[in-house]
């Protein structure tokens, strides 16, 4: 019987990547990758658009994170970090054999879902053919900057502490007006990253492009791109 678990924040771990290697050696693993500037501003959004993030532009929050990473914010707040794929796998490849790990990129899944998908299934030694479509995206709308919406984060946030002394479906549950009514104040896409925010994010990741493909063989010219893949409403509009 095979089973599967999944959990994005393992890759970035090094405590999980060794407590894996240690407890199920005979693992395969599935390392979906995705253009870091883009993972860091879809992360930033989706934080932003719940009230959880303070800071109203992605470059601004990014280059905070080593006083967050010291201050104890979780990693989901890492936004630079967990896009550091070259660290990650350098690491991942000395605990596991190569034909262990199958590296898949997130526009694999977007642009051709059943081939990707068969992929994975081939990877596992599983039935391909079964899956051919990933479900939608479960993208927010994007609340712009003002001071009902800072007021409503701040609220969110204050809330999210007092609420960490509870069981967090209670304060899933009790937060959801006001989340809602951030959301109300939304629309329905998300602004395109600014060609300068791009560069400013690009400058931190170009040591570790250059590790991942040492690392995977593999190459990676379109993440140096300053357009970026764009969000997966947008890309699956174009498929």
């Amino acid at each position: 019987m095979l089973c599967g678990e999944s959990t994005p924040l393992y890759l970035a771990d090094s405590d999980a990547r060794r407590r894996i290697a240690a407890t199920i050696p005979q693992a395969r693993l599935i390392c979906v990758l995705r253009d870091p500037v883009d993972r860091a501003y879809s992360n930033w959004t989706h934080l932003w658009v719940d009230g959880l993030e303070p800071i109203p532009d992605v470059v601004d929050a990014c280059f905070a994170e080593h006083g967050r990473i010291r201050a104890g914010w979780a990693p989901f707040w890492h936004y630079l970090r967990l896009g550091r794929y070259g660290e990650q796998l350098d690491t991942l490849y000395k605990l596991f054999p190569r034909d262990h790990v199958l590296i898949l990129r997130y526009r694999e899944l977007v642009d051709t879902p059943k081939d990707a998908l068969d992929r994975v299934c081939g990877f596992l030694g599983v039935r391909q053919g079964v899956v051919s479509a990933i479900p939608g995206d479960n993208t927010r709308p994007f609340v712009m900057d003002g001071w009902q919406t800072r007021a409503l984060s701040s609220a969110v946030r204050v809330g999210s502490r007092l609420g960490s002394a509870f069981e967090p479906k209670a304060w899933r549950r009790a937060s959801r007006p006001l989340v809602n009514a951030l959301h109300r104040r939304g629309r329905t896409e998300r602004p395109e990253l600014g060609l300068t925010q791009r560069r400013a994010l690009l400058a931190h990741f170009e040591a570790d492009l250059d590790l991942l493909e040492r690392v995977t063989e593999m190459p990676f010219a379109d993440w140096r791109s300053e357009t970026g893949q764009g969000a997966f409403a947008t890309r699956s509009a174009r498929a």
